[in-house]
């Protein structure tokens, strides 16, 4: 079953749907986005079938009430971002899984596309009440982790399969504590890890950490301290950009970081690094 673009759109007295588990994609319409759930005030809930294999952008806009979104298990072709938009009662969403083992003990790869990157590619940053991700089959996924509503990646799919890797956080949600400090056994930082947080004011990073990736904490907007602990030896572009009330900045390096090319940081006129 496939349906075209704006399913329901201003449904204003859809309080509850269920979608029918043969339905396997959304947007049949060339050109356009899905807008699958526009505008529809009542729904606070919606859970898409696990038959559901793609879909374009923009699933649910504007459905002030919503918060929590589940998607399929094994969303397969996920492209793009902005999936779910101006939602800004959105407090959860089940992401799919990654990779998993099957009965036979084999590694099965689930190709989820580059919209499950980050928060801040996935859930537009207007979702501002959003404070939770939670993992579908939780202990038989094996890219992700979560703890307390936080991703970390621990693995990834190559070309050759599944592989582990040192563990990084991959994704904060939007609302959370005003200071944030990373967990020590953390060893790297994911590109928009951070991005978008506006509860955020302090931020601290161990001494596992040498590198903060591009566009980390930009549109941090309330960032008032970030305490590098380690050996950080390169802030990447963009890392801190439009962190425009940023006025304290702990390096505990033996000697400054590079800087990446670009905007690496935005920041108020006095802003001190401490060295």
């Amino acid at each position: 079953t496939e349906f075209g673009t704006m399913l329901f759109k201003e449904c204003n007295s859809l309080s509850a749907v269920t979608l029918p588990n043969t339905l396997t994609k959304l947007n049949t319409d060339s050109g356009s986005f899905a807008n699958t759930f526009y505008s529809c005030n009542l729904l606070e809930e919606i859970v898409f079938p696990d038959s559901l294999e793609s879909c374009d952008r923009y699933m649910v806009v504007r459905c002030e009430n919503i918060k929590k979104v589940v998607l399929p298990t094994y969303f397969k072709n996920v492209d793009g971002y902005d999936y779910i938009m101006n939602c800004p009662s959105l407090e959860e969403v089940v992401l799919p899984v990654f990779s998993y083992t099957d009965a036979n003990g084999e590694n099965v790869v689930v190709n989820t596309g580059v919209a499950m990157k980050t928060p801040y590619c996935f859930i537009h940053r207007e979702c501002k009440n959003f404070a939770k991700f939670t993992l579908n089959q939780k202990d038989n996924n094996k890219v992700m982790v979560e703890k307390d509503g936080i991703l970390y990646k621990v693995g990834d799919n190559g070309y050759e399969g599944y592989y582990e890797t040192p563990k990084t956080l991959y994704a904060v949600p939007y609302k959370t504590d005003s200071t944030f400090i990373l967990d020590e056994d953390t060893m790297a930082i994911d590109a928009n890890a951070v991005a978008g947080n506006n509860c955020i004011t302090k931020i601290v990073i161990h001494s596992a950490v040498t590198t903060i990736t591009q566009n980390t904490f930009q549109n941090c907007e309330n960032l008032e301290e970030l305490h590098l602990l380690g050996e950080v030896t390169m802030i990447d572009r963009f890392a801190l950009c439009h962190c425009n009330n940023l006025s304290k900045i702990v390096l505990l390096a033996s000697q400054a970081p590079e800087l990446g090319h670009g905007d690496y940081v935005s920041a108020t006129d006095e802003t001190a690094a401490y060295y």
